[in-house]
């Protein structure tokens, strides 16, 4: 049983706080990784933050401390549990349903229409000398060992998942960093000459080589 002091710092937490900040103060325990997990599953979490924490180089630069899931305008959530009701029953007017069901309802993911199978990974990049400082302004290669996380990834170009890797294809290849002045993409293609030298040409050249609508082949 816990002692009178515990007791009252117990009373006081539930009678000051939120059911929510309530728990986080008695136990110890952070409400927003779960109550976020439940709905949106860390949408909130970026490919910088991610980067960021898998390598170790450095913190995020951002900081989400709101308590609450918060819908597109910041408003925030009352429950993510429980819709408004009255005698038991939902009514339409609760926007939050509604927002709820149309994340829900537009979160089909379809392949990209260029470069939509890949496989990449974390790192991170990190300068040997100082050489170009005389060069650029960019803070990621301000001085000798700085380290900026990184994301790369090889892909295919207008296969899909189904198409295995030895495929006869064009193959992509792409690196971003995650600076301090914001995200820095590299990108590239194991051809030594692009498809089309007009970009009006791009779409076209890619429809050229996908599925044909009329019998899904590609003939």
């Amino acid at each position: 049983m816990p002692g009178p002091v515990a007791s009252e710092s117990v009373t006081s937490a539930i009678l000051n706080s939120s059911p929510a900040k309530a728990v986080a103060d008695v136990l110890g325990v952070d409400p927003r990784v779960s109550q976020r997990a439940s709905s949106f599953n860390q949408v909130n979490e970026g490919p910088a933050s991610i980067a960021a924490r898998i390598t170790g180089v450095h913190k995020s630069q951002t900081k989400d401390d709101s308590p609450y899931i918060t819908s597109n305008f910041g408003q925030a959530f009352p429950t993510v549990r429980h819709t408004i009701q009255i005698g038991g029953y939902p009514v339409s007017s609760d926007p939050f349903l509604f927002e709820k069901q149309q994340t829900f309802d537009r979160a089909k993911t379809i392949e990209r229409m260029v470069h939509p199978c890949g496989s990449g990974a974390f790192d991170y990049f990190e300068t040997t000398t100082s050489k170009a400082e005389k060069y650029t302004r960019a803070k990621f290669l301000q001085g000798k060992g700085q380290k900026t996380p990184v994301f790369t990834r090889f892909s295919t170009v207008t296969f899909g998942k189904e198409f295995p890797d030895s495929g006869r294809k064009p193959g992509g290849f792409a690196v971003k960093f995650y600076t301090e002045d914001g995200n820095y993409d590299l990108v590239g293609l194991n051809w030594p000459i692009f498809f089309c030298r007009d970009p009006i040409q791009g779409p076209d050249v890619i429809r050229s080589q996908q599925r044909n609508p009329g019998n899904f082949l590609i003939d």
